[in-house]
């Protein structure tokens, strides 16, 4: 079980991360989010990815608040899961973009800089991903 953590990015300055090991984000510059480790190090999310997430996690919110509403009218089962499953691909996509601006803005950095415990970081992450068919 511990290698199961939280796949979903921080959020801006709503509290506390659940992770001990993590540094609230911050605003960066231009208005992209950071998130850095105690070492200093940085990753970012541009600010353009970042427009791209937010529209991705809206739509995504409107498609669960769609099926809540689905379930409390009574709808047929099955067009239900086809939402759900629509709801689920939006998802692992936006899981996929972090991931990939994280390999790219975080990992190759860490690797380059022979930091130890980026690649066991890394495959952790890429497991839990990989089970819930990311």
């Amino acid at each position: 079980m511990d290698e199961q953590r939280n796949l979903n990015p921080p959020v801006a300055s709503t509290g506390a991360d659940p992770r001990p090991d993590r540094v609230a984000p911050e605003a960066g510059e231009a208005g992209a989010l950071t998130c850095h480790l105690p070492s200093g190090r940085r990753g970012k999310i541009s600010p353009q990815l970042r427009r791209d997430l937010e529209r991705r996690m809206n739509r995504i919110e409107g498609q669960v608040r769609g099926i809540k509403g689905m379930i409390d009218a009574g709808a047929y089962c099955d067009d239900i899961l086809h939402q759900i499953t629509a709801a689920q691909n939006a998802l692992s996509a936006v899981a996929r973009l972090i991931l990939e601006s994280h390999i790219r803005t975080c990992v190759i950095p860490r690797l380059k800089e022979d930091d130890p415990d980026i690649l066991e970081e890394f495959l952790r992450t890429v497991r839990a991903m990989m089970r819930t068919g990311v």
